[in-house]
């Protein structure tokens, strides 16, 4: 499992950058949303935190590995 931000981190970012950074978040997406179909042990779960959901929201991302592992019986 892997957790993506719903949020931007752009908006943080000087103007300049910006449009780089929404490009390489699109690439991202992408990439992970490929990842996924190829290999049906990857899934990609956008969470409402920031960079790091483990650290920000442990009992989310808890939940969310609890819940893939109890359906895995």
């Amino acid at each position: 499992m892997v957790t993506r931000s719903t949020g931007s981190a752009a908006e943080i970012l000087p103007a300049a950058n910006r449009d780089v950074w929404r490009a390489f978040e699109r690439w991202t997406r992408e990439q992970l949303a490929a990842a996924a179909e190829a290999n049906p042990a990857v899934e990609v779960v956008e969470t409402p935190t920031g960079h790091d959901a483990h650290r920000e929201r442990p009992d989310l991302v808890t939940a969310l590995l609890h819940e893939r592992l109890r359906n895995r019986r």
